[in-house]
């Protein structure tokens, strides 16, 4: 919270709603990625190198079971 109040430079990790456009994460899932933040607000960290074949397996398994989670509980939010 120390941070996100008063910024940083270091990488931190949040997970919030993704909007789609960051490393192939889909929009609509709660994930967490690195980000900086400023004024109270926070910056996804862009660029990484996430190409690599173990990097990529591991963001799918996380992507899969979520979308999982959220399909096992749809029928409670209706």
């Amino acid at each position: 919270m120390r941070d996100w109040v008063h910024g940083s430079h270091d990488w931190q990790s949040i997970a919030f709603l993704s909007d789609g456009t960051h490393y192939n994460v889909p929009k609509g899932l709660i994930f967490s990625l690195p980000v900086t933040t400023a004024n109270g607000k926070y910056k996804v960290v862009e660029g990484l190198k996430i190409d690599d074949a173990e990097t990529q397996h591991r963001i799918k398994l996380t992507t899969d079971e979520l979308i999982g989670e959220r399909q096992a509980v749809e029928h409670l939010m209706k």
